[in-house]
């Protein structure tokens, strides 16, 4: 029963701490950013620190929470992980919004490369919790 409940609630769990994880990142940096320049929100410096760092979030948060919940086949689900916040994030940054931009490329390959680091460090089994 235990079991049953870790791979029913997997993904609504990851994707709550996704949004758990952006909202303490989002916070942290006005913090540290009103220290530095003050409470300016449309400073260069917090918005391109505010989009790395989500998107990092995202990616990490999200593949990570997902692959430690399930209770076996860690890696696979890491690597379903991956390709679907990939997709997700791919149908954001080019199909919601029709016009390109290097910014929303940008947002893009940062969620892939966090998502497929976070996904390999599963794969690789550096992690002696995996089975």
């Amino acid at each position: 029963m235990y079991n049953l409940l870790r791979w029913v609630f997997f993904l609504p769990m990851a994707i709550i701490c996704t949004f758990i994880a952006l909202y303490a990142i989002h916070y942290l940096n006005i913090w540290t950013l009103s220290i530095v320049e003050g409470h300016n929100q449309e400073g260069l410096l917090y918005k391109f620190l505010d989009k790395i760092l989500k998107n990092i979030t995202v990616g990490c948060v999200f593949v990570y929470v997902g692959s430690y919940i399930v209770p076996n086949l860690k890696r696979y689900v890491a690597l379903l992980l991956c390709a679907l916040i990939s997709s997700f994030s791919f149908y954001y940054c080019f199909i919601v919004n029709k016009e390109f931009s290097l910014g929303l490329l940008f947002e893009f390959v940062i969620t892939l490369v966090s998502s497929i680091f976070t996904a390999l460090t599963f794969y690789e089994g550096k992690n002696p919790e995996i089975d």
